[in-house]
């Protein structure tokens, strides 16, 4: 039995972006189906990068489960269910991928702080060493900002918060 992951391990900005990419690429056809030669670029809209030997090993097995060995690629055609189910894992390692870089990034800008927050003094720094010319109430500002539950510190939970909600993932 194959284990499948729920379509509930998406949110529904990221399942609303999956049924909107199949739509833009099977509007064209009076079945409503994506043809395989359109995978990739539908893939790519998703923010995903697929590489074409990937690609291929989408196909063959495709070509196993519809049982078109013998028809051509061009043929292969997939229903939103099949779409979904080749994207979904992908999406959900893209946003597990995002949180670990953000992670990461993180533990540097917090690397003087002794907290486990990020500190108006590591914003600061990190102007400085980016040479950004700043005022000291822009950083009190952008650190108010940044500081989600305002419990006066930039934790990671915040600092999570920030970047999914300026769409840097």
């Amino acid at each position: 039995m194959k284990n499948k992951l729920s379509k509930e391990d998406l949110s529904l900005e990221q399942k609303k972006e999956i049924r909107d990419s199949f739509k833009i690429f099977t509007q064209k056809y009076e079945d409503g189906l994506l043809r395989v030669n359109d995978l990739k670029i539908a893939m790519m809209s998703l923010g995903l990068n697929p590489s074409n030997d990937e690609i291929e090993r989408i196909i063959s097995q495709l070509k196993v489960s519809k049982k078109n060995l013998k028809n051509e690629e061009s043929s292969i055609t997939l229903d939103y269910d099949e779409f979904y189910d080749i994207v979904h894992f992908r999406v959900i390692n893209k946003k597990l991928s995002f949180e670990k870089e953000s992670e990461k990034m993180f533990e540097l800008l917090k690397e003087d702080s002794k907290e486990d927050s990020i500190t108006e003094k590591d914003i600061e720094n990190l102007a400085k060493h980016f040479e950004i010319k700043y005022k000291k109430e822009d950083l009190q500002k952008m650190a108010k900002v940044c500081d989600i539950d305002k419990d006066g510190k930039i934790t990671l939970k915040d600092f999570l918060q920030v970047l999914k909600s300026s769409k840097y993932q």
